[in-house]
C-alpha cells in the first residue's frame, strides 16, 4: 500500500490530490469533498481514514482538492457546480481502472450528477448530501445573496457569491437520479443540522435499485465520533458491488 501525491490539469489549472494505491488494476474510489473543505474530507481527516481502510481491503482511493480549494490552483469564489463537474471529469480521465465515487455534502451532489452523465462510474455513495439546495438553504439566505451579491464566510477565507448560488440552485439531484443506474448508497446522520436526514430520504425515494439508505444514530454533518461506522457501511457496499 502506497500513498503518493498526484496532480492533474483542468482548464490550464493544477488539481492536487493523494492516491492510495492498493495493487495494480484495483478499482479506484474517487472521493469528492464538500463546500469549503478539501482532500482531508473533514477537519478530523475523514477522507484519509476512509482511503486507508479501503486500501487495506484491496481498493485504491483518490482524494483531491477541487480547484479553488486546498492545494489546487484557482480561486474559491470562482468555484461553481460547473467547475466542480469539470474537475471531477479531468480526474476521472486520468484513471484507467474501474471507478467508484464517494461524495460528502456538496461533493455528493456533484457525484450524483457525474454518475448520471458518465458510464465509467460503476458504484456510488453519498454522505450527508443535499438533494435540493433550495430545501437546505434558508429562504432569507437566498434573498440576501440576491441583494448583496456576496456573503463572506470566515471558515473558508472567502465568500459565496450569486453566481455560485445560482449554479447550485440550478442543478436538481433528484432529476439526475433517473439516469443513475448503478448501485447507490445514501448515508446520513440523524443529528445533521446542515443537511438534514429528509434530504437523504428524498434521494432514496427517487433512486433506482440497487439502493440503500443508512441512517447513523448520533451522527452530525461530519460524522464526528461515528467515522468507523460510516466507513464500515460504505466499504461493505463497495465490496458487494465492485470487483477487486
Amino acid at each position: 500500500m502506497k500513498e503518493l501525491p498526484v496532480t492533474f490539469k483542468c482548464k490550464n489549472q493544477q488539481i492536487v490530490g493523494i492516491i492510495h494505491l492498493a495493487k495494480k488494476n484495483s478499482p479506484t474510489i474517487i472521493m469528492c469533498h464538500g463546500w469549503g473543505s478539501n482532500k482531508l474530507g473533514t477537519w478530523q481527516g475523514l477522507f484519509v481514514k476512509t482511503a486507508r481502510e479501503f486500501c487495506k481491503n484491496g481498493f485504491s482511493a483518490l482524494r483531491f482538492d477541487f480547484r479553488g480549494s486546498g492545494d489546487s490552483e484557482g480561486k474559491f469564489e470562482k468555484q461553481t457546480n460547473y467547475t466542480l463537474l469539470d474537475d471531477l471529469d479531468c480526474v476521472i480521465n486520468n484513471i484507467d481502472s474501474e471507478i467508484g465515487l464517494i461524495g460528502h455534502s456538496l461533493g455528493g451532489k456533484v457525484s450524483i450528477l457525474k454518475a448520471s452523465l458518465d458510464k465509467r462510474v460503476k458504484c456510488l455513495a453519498t454522505w450527508a448530501s443535499p438533494a435540493l439546495h433550495r430545501d437546505v438553504w434558508p429562504k432569507a439566505f437566498i434573498e440576501d445573496i440576491e441583494q448583496r451579491k456576496m456573503i463572506t464566510y470566515n471558515n473558508v477565507g472567502s465568500g459565496i457569491n450569486k453566481k455560485q448560488v445560482d449554479s447550485y440552485l440550478k442543478y436538481n439531484a433528484i432529476k439526475s437520479l433517473n439516469k443513475v443506474k448503478i448501485p447507490f448508497l445514501i448515508v446520513n446522520g440523524d443529528e445533521d443540522t446542515i443537511v438534514p436526514l429528509s434530504q437523504s430520504r428524498k434521494l432514496y425515494k427517487n433512486a433506482n435499485k440497487p439502493k440503500k439508505l443508512a441512517i447513523i444514530e448520533g451522527a452530525n454533518h461530519t460524522f464526528l465520533n461515528k467515522e468507523k461506522e460510516l466507513i464500515k457501511i460504505t466499504l461493505n457496499w463497495f465490496k458487494k458491488y465492485m470487483k477487486k
